[in-house]
C-alpha cells in the first residue's frame, strides 16, 4: 500500500475486528450477548454501520455481531451527524483514535477525554473544559 501511496500502518491490536477475520468468533459472540436487553436509541444515533440514523435494529443483539464484523463508515457517519447540525464532538476512550483523523472545521470542537501520556483525571477536566469554553 504505501508503495501505492496510501498511508498505512501496522495495528497493534489482537483482532482483525470489523472484517470477515472475526467470522470464526461471531456465533460465539452472539451467544455471549443474547441475554443482554437492548433498546432501539431514544436520542439520534448515526451509526457507523450504515453510515445513515440508526434504526430500530441498533437496539438488536444482531446489529452489534454485525457491527463487529463490518467496515465501520466514520466518515459517513460523521457527514450524517453534521447534516443533523452536530458541532461538538467529543470522544471517550483509552487513546484518541477518531479525533485524530477527524478534520475540525470552522464553528466545530473535536475533543478527546482520554491520553496515555497524561493521567485520567487532567483528560476528563480538559476535555470537559474544552467542552465548557466552546458552548
Amino acid at each position: 500500500l504505501t508503495a501505492e501511496g496510501a498511508r498505512c500502518r501496522w495495528l497493534p491490536v489482537s483482532h482483525a475486528f470489523h472484517t470477515p477475520l472475526m467470522d470464526p468468533v461471531l456465533d460465539d459472540f452472539a451467544a455471549a450477548i443474547a441475554g443482554v436487553e437492548f433498546s432501539e436509541p431514544v436520542v439520534p444515533v448515526v451509526s457507523t454501520v450504515s453510515g445513515e440514523l440508526a434504526g430500530a435494529d441498533f437496539g438488536s443483539a444482531a446489529y452489534w455481531v454485525e457491527h463487529a464484523r463490518r467496515p465501520v463508515l466514520f466518515a459517513d457517519a460523521v457527514e450524517v451527524a453534521r447534516e443533523l447540525g452536530v458541532r461538538v464532538w467529543a470522544e471517550v476512550g483509552p487513546q484518541p483514535a477518531l479525533s485524530a483523523v477527524m478534520p475540525e472545521r470552522e464553528g466545530e470542537v473535536v475533543t478527546a477525554f482520554m491520553r496515555r501520556d497524561r493521567d485520567q483525571q487532567t483528560g476528563v477536566l480538559t476535555g470537559l473544559a474544552r467542552l465548557h469554553v466552546h458552548g
